[in-house]
């Protein structure tokens, strides 16, 4: 993939942070490896909610930059993956148009 990608934080073990910059303004988007049986995680991903301090995965941001997000996204699974040879990871999306799109 030859997209270029938004910097990323490692907030805490398994779970990274960038901002999205778009034509909504910094959006604070978070991913979060959560395992669901030994080897396999789950991967959450969304917004940042400094009201509720959760992760909102229903949000549409529309900050324009769709492409530049997934392609960050893609990368810290690329790390996550390479830090944890042996799991797997599972990814779905919270509606049925997002999983297609993922």
């Amino acid at each position: 993939m030859n997209q270029a990608t938004y910097q990323v934080q490692v907030v805490e073990q398994n779970s990274y942070a960038f901002m999205s910059i778009g034509k909504k303004g910094i959006i604070l988007k978070v991913v979060e490896f959560a395992e669901i049986r030994e080897g396999i995680y789950n991967l959450g991903f969304g917004d940042y909610d400094f009201a509720t301090k959760d992760v909102d995965d229903k949000t549409v941001s529309d900050n324009g930059d769709t492409e530049k997000v997934l392609a960050t996204v893609v990368g810290i699974v690329r790390e996550f993956i390479e830090d944890n040879p042996t799991c797997s990871v599972f990814v779905a999306g919270s509606t049925p148009s997002r999983t297609r799109l993922y």
